[in-house]
């Protein structure tokens, strides 16, 4: 009989240690509200890393900023970038959890990637007023790395662009055609 009780009591106390585990586990980890927070902290204090520049856009030109970081120097070009340039990037766009939600290169760096597939574009159909502004300070060559809050990256939401993500992308100016 002592065996019945001995188990009986432990059974008791191991219950409310499950369900107290169960509780915290099925927290619902895709809080809109807590993704929201998460991006904002996480642009926010983008300004405590020394390496990025936070760039301005103009009020009248929709205003908000964004950080960035040049990854390798290019060459300068005496083409000026206008709504209508098309260009040849490579880019990889990332949300602050470092999932890769879009790219044309696969390894750790464009610059070591043979198999890289860059795309033209028209910088008016690139979809957000701070990649347009980051792609026209570029040089042929360079690499950036930008860093959008929520109002500067609105590309179609879907799975892989959750609303109210910070982005970050990586992006090779490769050529200019006008």
């Amino acid at each position: 009989m002592t065996n019945y009780k001995k188990n009986n009591t432990m059974i008791k106390r191991i219950i409310p240690i499950l369900l107290c585990i169960l509780t915290v586990s099925c927290k619902n980890s895709n809080d809109p509200e807590d993704w929201i927070s998460k991006n904002k902290y996480y642009f926010n204090h983008m300004k405590d890393s020394t390496s990025y520049i936070l760039y301005n856009i103009p009020e009248i030109e929709g205003g908000h900023s964004y950080y960035y970081t040049i990854l390798a120097q290019g060459i300068q070009s005496d083409t000026i970038l206008s709504d209508t340039t098309k260009v040849l990037i490579n880019y990889r766009i990332r949300l602050i959890s470092g999932a890769v939600v879009e790219e044309t290169y696969s390894q750790n760096s464009v610059l070591n990637d043979s198999t890289a597939k860059p795309h033209w574009f028209y910088i008016y159909s690139l979809a957000s007023s701070g990649v347009v502004k980051n792609i026209k300070q570029m040089k042929i060559g360079e690499i950036r790395r930008c860093v959008l809050p929520e109002e500067l990256a609105f590309f179609t939401f879907t799975e892989n662009y959750p609303q109210h993500s910070t982005l970050i992308i990586d992006t090779q100016l490769i050529n200019i055609q006008n």
